[in-house]
């Protein structure tokens, strides 16, 4: 049953996502012309993480300091190293969810305050943003080990061959300096993503209020469909967050669960699913 579910969600995820980049390519207004590129970066991005979730149905084993990323997806046809630079490409996409949303919080406040940012520019900050995985990208490949070295811990849970059946790399000990940055980099950047949308929130929905009054009948509707939109935006990151504390739960050996093991992706990526829907539903151009 709970496989049916995850599939099913990320089935919709993907074709949300695919709605929204259809809705950009067919109806931004010129007044959302900027904005429409974060909306677009983020959709393009939450598609990736989908597909790739799609691909890996992932799961993470924990035991003490010892890290397991196992998969039992479609990547399995193409080999263990593949799962593995999948496994890369969605905590990436993930991490940067979250940092979208932080964009999109700075991007309202700078419009409030300082006028339009430019497309370009807004671009360049997008991509600036991503640039600080790709070390942590080479770190994983680095520290990490493959499925003869974590057999034994798996097995010592589940009992022999239990991980037969899945693509396998992770770290032996996640204290391990090295492995604690490949590991921890995701940790502190997501923290700080949702340390910096917790304080711009209010800044950028009371400037938003402020200014509804000088707007015409349509602007304001449209900014107030904004606001819901980042408000509500602004609680998806913790969604992340609550991946990690299941992720820290389970390396405390207190109960192990192969559900509970994937749940630890599948609650990360929901922000992936509920944005496009958030987009679709109150940014009327795109309804």
């Amino acid at each position: 049953m709970f496989d049916e579910l995850n599939h099913a969600f990320m089935v919709l995820g993907i074709c949300f996502n695919t709605l929204v980049l259809l809705a950009i390519a067919r109806n931004t207004p010129r007044s959302l012309r900027d904005y429409s590129l974060i909306i677009f970066n983020t959709a393009v991005n939450d598609l990736l993480e989908m597909t790739v979730h799609f691909l890996l149905n992932a799961r993470m084993f924990l035991n003490a300091s010892t890290v397991v990323h196992m998969a039992n997806g479609p990547c399995r046809l193409v080999g263990d190293l593949f799962c593995a630079g999948l496994f890369e490409a969605i905590h990436d996409t993930i991490v940067h969810t979250c940092t979208l949303i932080a964009i999109s919080f700075w991007y309202r406040r700078t419009l409030r305050g300082e006028g339009p940012v430019g497309w370009w520019k807004l671009q360049a900050i997008i991509v600036l943003a991503y640039l600080p995985h790709i070390s942590q990208f080479i770190a994983f490949f680095h520290v990490t080990v493959g499925r003869e070295a974590l057999e034994p811990f798996i097995a010592s849970v589940y009992g022999p061959n239990h991980s037969s059946e899945y693509a396998v790399r992770g770290f032996l000990d996640a204290t391990d300096p090295p492995s604690a940055y490949t590991i921890g980099h995701f940790l502190i950047w997501s923290t700080m993503a949702y340390i910096f949308i917790f304080f711009k929130r209010r800044a950028v929905l009371g400037a938003l209020a402020e200014n509804a009054c000088k707007m015409s009948t349509r602007t304001r509707e449209m900014h107030r469909s904004l606001i819901r939109v980042l408000s509500i935006h602004s609680l998806l990151p913790s969604c992340v967050l609550l991946g990690f504390a299941l992720m820290f739960s389970q390396m405390a050996n207190f109960y192990h669960s192969v559900e509970i093991e994937h749940m630890i992706y599948s609650i990360a990526v929901v922000p992936a699913i509920v944005n496009p829907v958030l987009t679709i539903y109150f940014i009327t151009p795109y309804r």
